[in-house]
């Protein structure tokens, strides 16, 4: 996960001399010959055009080798650069491995990924698996939400945690420990939640264009393939993590941007880092549960989400106000409650789907009850389809209501 800043002013990302520099040394070393300065700066410059110019570059660029030149790694010949022998065992010393990689594309993949995932402790299975698209992708929402997982994930795997950790944010990270520990959320239902954690929040067709968005996004990359986000990977790991979005200015010629403003748009869970809105604190379970107001305009507060108990008081009391039926068989469709909870709480910023999750998370352990309706009643078509929530097997559409 990724905080975003308010707008204010911070510093430009460097190139991190050190990094770039043993990059270029496993370039050079793993071409198994000379290799041609112009396909070096060809191959390389990308790695830095997000805050250095062509011309930038190749004046740093002639500053690394001639640094390495220096110490005795590389040998600089009039129309390319050759490795010597300390120097290649100077490159394998980078990537952490007795000896080099056969090629190029395969010290990209395998190590330099692991060093930009900051994995170093990664097993072998797993570092070949970031050779493959689907494998990377995998590997860097695995990093960026903070999951971990014994076994190769499936795409699949990775959902059913992500909608987990959609969940658990949803009640203000205060659910109990095994929320949806054993999910009964449809594949469906468990994705769209998942998708609350995109930014900005949408649904996805398959658990692998989930997975994919939310690997392009971490890594600031627009596109999903395996050369985009190396890419991607490498320049944030070459300045230390920072990243540079398509909609800020490119340096000018010949220069090294120096400054910039930082994206304003938060994403829709925000998790640890509190987002900031004109929505009131809402009151915690200790306290009775009111109308949020709003603030004078231009106060800001925290949105705060509901924790578990606090949910479960609130929908039981909205549920009461708009349920049907009699003493002893009330229920209140959960399309009426989730109306009337989205209109007495909008600072909780619910989504319809995180609510529907929850109910089902509290129906799970039996805090709440859910109950299906009868889908010959014509009349109420409209609301049945609209509460429906599929749960292990059974689709749910009420919301019973104790005496």
């Amino acid at each position: 996960m990724d905080a975003r800043l308010n707008n204010s002013n911070v510093s430009e990302p460097t190139l991190d001399t050190d990094r770039m520099r043993d990059i270029v040394l496993v370039r050079i070393a793993t071409a198994g010959k000379t290799l041609i300065r112009a396909d070096l700066t060809r191959e390389l410059q990308p790695l830095a055009s997000h805050i250095a110019s062509p011309t930038a570059w190749s004046v740093l660029l002639d500053r690394d080798l001639a640094a390495l030149a220096d110490a005795g790694l590389v040998t600089i010949k009039p129309l390319g650069v050759t490795a010597t022998e300390p120097g290649l065992k100077r490159a394998a010393l980078v990537l952490g491995l007795p000896n080099l990689p056969r090629t190029w594309a395969d010290a990209k993949g395998g190590r330099l990924m692991v060093k930009a995932l900051g994995l170093d402790s990664l097993a072998a299975r797993r570092m070949k698996a970031l050779l493959k698209a689907d494998g990377l992708r995998n590997a860097i929402v695995l990093k960026a939400f903070g999951l971990k997982m014994r076994t190769l994930p499936s795409p699949a795997r990775i959902r059913v945690e992500l909608a987990r950790l959609a969940l658990s944010r949803a009640f203000g990270n205060t659910a109990p420990p095994d929320v949806a520990g054993r999910s009964g959320l449809s594949a469906k239902a468990g994705r769209n939640l998942a998708g609350r954690l995109a930014n900005p929040p949408r649904d996805f067709p398959t658990d692998s264009r989930l997975v994919g968005a939310l690997a392009a996004e971490h890594v600031g990359s627009a596109k999903q393939d395996l050369d985009a986000l190396q890419l991607a990977l490498l320049r944030r790991y070459v300045t230390k993590g920072a990243i540079a979005t398509p909609a800020q200015a490119r340096p000018s010629k010949g220069k090294v941007a120096t400054k910039r403003q930082s994206p304003r748009h938060a994403p829709r869970i925000a998790g640890a880092i509190p987002v900031t809105s004109l929505d009131t604190h809402l009151p915690s379970v200790s306290q009775s549960i009111e109308r949020s107001t709003k603030p004078p305009m231009g106060q800001l507060s925290e949105i705060v989400r509901p924790d578990f108990p606090g949910f479960v008081i609130a929908v039981r009391q909205l549920a009461d106000t708009v349920a049907d039926g009699w003493s002893g068989n009330r229920k209140a469709f959960v399309s009426r409650v989730w109306r009337a909870l989205a209109d007495r709480y909008p600072g909780w910023q619910l989504s319809e789907i995180e609510f529907k999750g929850m109910l089902a998370e509290a129906h799970r352990v039996g805090e709440l009850l859910l109950a299906n309706a009868d889908l010959k009643d014509g009349a109420s078509i409209a609301d049945v389809q609209a509460s429906a929530i599929v749960y292990k097997n059974t689709i749910f559409h009420y919301v019973r209501v104790d005496d």
